[in-house]
């Protein structure tokens, strides 16, 4: 992703200037915070996540320098029963309406058992408060001292975000409601483990959608596939989207590459000519053109996005039977994608 799109990045190597036991606009979750700005306990979210239960006071919250992902530094969170946490002071991170975030962070964790970490990214209000609907949450993981990269994606769908909340966790295992045992399960807490956490990034990206007449995308003949692409990207980049369209055996049926940004249109309608029936899997991936001179590929990759695409002859078809095969197979073809992707073999012929 081009540089220009960091909107923020913690790396924890502050040290030098930083005395305190957590980095800078870092706070521990269910502890008070330790600042002399009377503003900060009177916004509502800050003071739920200082007194959050099950995140006691004795568990570790801090820099650390014995493993690190890059530098010399990285965020802790220690267990010793309870679970531990951290969050962003809100009013850090600034939002641009309509935007897009990705947010990535690299994680790595010892001696859990049945405890797992996490991160929340979600929007905040003007008046402070979290808007729930817009939260996002990686994959719990638990990595056995590798450090893994996690990721989470925040819409541009909320007109009334303001700023950008994180939530950094180690959580216990909880009771589970749905166990058949009820309230004779045993939930037993770790008193040993730890999670680290390093180079979080914040990056805009430009919001991509791709759409069909149909909201679950499935054309019925004699009506033509028909797709209406869109790119928006607020920092005015010049962009290239390159779609493809495969079919069952991931042979790519049908391309297209248009550019986007600079004066040239952010949404088109495209007619691909599918001469068979059947599910079809739409892949488009928007470049960055790098300089002419630059001595590098020449784009740079930003976004990618993945959807399906049902055609059926003119006969009725059972809607569930529909819906379920959809999900199915539109499952299995991504997977093939990923996996031939990563070996190298790409999406075949045009």
């Amino acid at each position: 992703t081009s540089r220009d799109r960091c909107v923020k990045g913690f790396d924890f190597e502050e040290r030098e200037r930083n005395p305190n036991e957590l980095p800078e606009h870092w706070f521990a979750v269910g502890r008070q915070a330790k600042i002399s700005n009377p503003s900060f306990s009177k916004n509502t979210l800050h003071r739920h996540l200082m007194v959050k239960a099950g995140f006691p006071r004795y568990t570790q919250v801090q820099f650390d320098q014995s493993h690190s992902w890059s530098g010399e530094n990285s965020f802790y969170l220690g267990l010793n029963g309870g679970s531990a946490g951290a969050f962003l002071e809100v009013g850090a991170i600034d939002v641009v309406e309509n935007s897009d975030y990705l947010i990535f962070a690299h994680v790595r964790t010892t001696q859990l058992s049945s405890a797992r970490a996490q991160l929340k990214a979600y929007f905040i209000d003007v008046d402070g408060n979290k808007i729930e609907a817009s939260e996002s949450i990686t994959h719990p993981v638990a990595t056995d001292g590798a450090w893994q990269r996690v990721a989470a994606k925040l819409f541009g769908e909320f007109p009334q975000a303001v700023w950008i909340g994180l939530e950094l966790e180690l959580n216990q295992p909880e009771y589970n409601p749905d166990d058949p045992l009820g309230r004779h399960q045993a939930v037993l807490e770790q008193v040993q483990g730890g999670a680290w956490v390093d180079d979080i990034v914040i990056w805009q990206s430009p919001r991509l959608v791709i759409q069909s007449p149909s909201p679950v995308n499935i054309v019925r003949a004699p009506e033509q596939p028909r797709l209406t692409v869109q790119v928006v990207d607020l920092l005015g980049q010049r962009l290239v989207a390159d779609l493809g369209i495969y079919d069952y055996r991931l042979n790519r049926v049908a391309y297209q590459r248009q550019t986007v940004g600079s004066g040239a249109p952010s949404v088109w309608e495209w007619r691909p000519q599918l001469d068979r029936y059947g599910w079809y899997l739409v892949d488009m991936q928007v470049h960055a053109p790098r300089a002419k001179m630059a001595k590098t590929p020449e784009v740079s990759p930003v976004l990618r996005v993945l959807s399906g695409l049902l055609y059926l002859p003119d006969e009725v078809t059972p809607v569930s039977y529909t819906h379920l095969r959809a999900h199915e197979t539109l499952r299995y073809l991504v997977s093939r994608l990923l996996h031939e992707k990563k070996k190298g073999g790409g999406g075949g012929g045009g």
